[in-house]
């Protein structure tokens, strides 16, 4: 079982702060030291240690948030991806709300994100799990949007509330046109149904601007910070948090932590709302 996880912050593009993380699983091995995650994952996937796994991070994330309020720090919504097999087995509204019980913090404060696989599997019981998400006020992203065969007609069916576009487009938009043109028909169409997006793997300064000027409300990725432990996390989030906000023409060379905001400002990701919701 994975011994630690670490997080990827996101950055809105509005407030010189950082509006979200997203929980990383890692795996420090006594004898083989770093596990990639793809290595676990793919193992945990063909048994039913996934629900396991998911669950760990979850008290992980739940542990870390009441870290931060017991530290005076404004929590900052933490996502966590969750497997089909999750999903499917476990009662995840339901074992949201007891792990948000016991470490004393609400429910919301944690976000549930699903690969396009996962969430184009819209059966039942997947929707009603969702619905219960969204009534606890917990938001839902499609991670690495545009990378899989579905069709779009769960976008009008599912209560989701980000799209992700997948770094695969994102890391040479600026150089091919045709990256460039399905970053731009996604943000386009995610701000027709009223969903936020996040683009993944912003590395320059030139990402940004030309995701600012398409639209997108909030990305991540190495121009913003690497990945960061526990502890880094908690530190980086006091900094941000006494930060006042600046509005400079851009970051220094080499300023990993420099924010949108710093290129242009734009709108902010929609609270979630009715939009998916049962009558």
């Amino acid at each position: 079982m994975p011994s630690r996880s670490s997080c990827s912050p996101s950055s809105i593009s509005a407030a010189d702060a950082w509006c979200r993380f997203e929980a990383l699983a890692r795996w420090n091995d006594p004898r083989h030291g770093s596990v990639p995650p793809l290595s676990f994952i793919e193992v945990a996937e063909a048994s039913d240690l996934i629900v396991e796994l998911g669950e760990c991070v979850f008290r992980n994330v739940a542990r870390q948030i009441a870290a931060w309020q017991r530290a005076g720090l404004k929590p900052v919504p933490v996502a966590v991806n969750v497997s089909a097999k999750q999903l499917k087995r476990s009662n995840l509204p339901e074992r949201l709300v007891a792990i948000a019980h016991e470490f004393d913090i609400a429910p919301h404060q944690m976000e549930v994100e699903l690969t396009e696989s996962v969430a184009m599997q819209d059966s039942e019981q997947h929707v009603t799990k969702l619905h219960a998400l969204r009534d606890l006020g917990v938001r839902v992203s499609v991670d690495d949007f545009g990378t899989g065969y579905s069709s779009l007609a769960y976008l009008r069916n599912l209560p989701i509330d980000y799209l992700k576009i997948d770094r695969t487009f994102v890391r040479d938009m600026n150089v091919d046109r045709n990256d460039a043109a399905i970053v731009r028909a996604i943000i386009s169409m995610a701000q027709s149904l009223h969903l936020g997006t996040v683009a993944e793997g912003i590395e320059t300064r030139e990402h940004a601007s030309q995701l600012l000027a398409l639209g997108c409300s909030t990305g991540q990725g190495y121009f913003f910070a690497s990945r960061c432990r526990r502890s880094e996390t908690e530190r980086a989030a006091a900094h941000h948090a006494r930060a006042p906000p600046r509005c400079s023409a851009g970051p220094e060379p080499g300023d990993r932590q420099g924010f949108l905001s710093r290129v242009r400002a734009c709108p902010a990701p929609r609270s979630p709302s009715s939009r998916g919701r049962r009558p």
